[in-house]
């Protein structure tokens, strides 16, 4: 087991033993021809009792924060500046690796452009690098432009509207511009170009800005014309309510819309669209509930 290896498998070691005894461990293993992979089991062993073990020499007094390593800088570096524990560290290394490769100048710009630009706290800078560490490779004029582009363009200047949107869907932060306005194109047109309207459905439901036009449009066209059966007032409606809907996978949610039906059930009786976005396991408790009502129903000649 090489080095790369071992770091990419137990990202956490970086922080708590360095590379630098990592590397003098494997070395000393394939010095005495044993099996590297066991170097792993014993890297939280003492100098000590590692040497007594396998009765082998190491050289660790010498190791000084001078010769760290970039992957240990880059731990530390998330520490100082956010407070990241080790498994925080460790879910940003293996969303990533290539994190590992950017300067400390880089990854100082990109957060402080996410604390002073988007006025985030530490910990909401830690969830947007945790879910996107590419966020790190972006220049601080590309997150300018997208952030320009999401408060001025798409909500009219209102700050706090676009910081939630980053906020609840960090990876906004990734696409591009041009992606964004074609998903916003789409939904004026579900709701008769009432921006005011697509903006609360943006903030709602952030996730659509970054979803396949041909999975919303497919969807629009299912739930218009099988559950709303054409009326385009109550589709809005709903689709306002619950703009997550037009996400879901086609044939789940034509077959939910089949299956509710068949019970008798319609959008006038049963308004909201939660049904479809319920677990496959909360939606069959929930339609074995809607079954047995449908029963009841026809015993008492309802």
């Amino acid at each position: 087991m090489e080095l790369q290896q071992v770091l990419l498998k137990h990202p956490t070691y970086i922080l708590n033993y360095g590379v630098s005894r990592i590397n003098i461990r494997l070395g000393a293993f394939k010095r005495m021809g044993l099996d590297s992979k066991c170097v792993v089991s014993c890297m939280s062993l003492t100098t000590k009792k590692f040497e007594r073990r396998f009765n082998v020499r190491l050289d660790e007094t010498q190791l000084e924060k001078s010769n760290l390593t970039r992957y240990e800088r880059f731990g530390q570096l998330l520490a100082s500046e956010l407070e990241c524990d080790a498994v925080v560290v460790e879910k940003i290394i293996k969303r990533c690796a290539q994190v590992l490769a950017l300067s400390e100048q880089n990854i100082l710009a990109t957060i402080g452009f996410l604390r002073h630009s988007l006025r985030f706290t530490n910990n909401e800078i830690k969830k947007v690098i945790k879910n996107i560490p590419n966020v790190l490779f972006l220049t601080n004029g590309t997150l300018q432009g997208k952030v320009d582009y999401l408060q001025n363009d798409v909500f009219g200047g209102d700050f706090d509207s676009m910081q939630k949107v980053v906020l609840k869907f960090p990876s906004v932060l990734s696409i591009q511009p041009e992606n964004m306005q074609a998903r916003i194109d789409f939904l004026l047109g579900v709701v008769d170009g009432n921006m005011g309207r697509v903006q609360r459905a943006i903030v709602y439901y952030p996730h659509i800005l970054g979803s396949k036009l041909q999975t919303l449009e497919t969807n629009a066209e299912v739930l218009l014309q099988h559950w709303f059966q054409g009326n385009n007032t109550s589709f809005q409606e709903g689709v306002l309510k619950a703009p997550n809907a037009l996400t879901r996978n086609t044939e789940l949610t034509q077959r939910r819309i089949e299956q509710v039906l068949q019970l008798g059930l319609n959008y006038e009786s049963h308004a909201n669209l939660n049904f479809l976005m319920k677990t496959e396991d909360t939606y069959g408790t929930w339609l074995g509930n809607r079954q047995e009502e449908a029963k009841d129903r026809r015993v008492n000649g309802c």
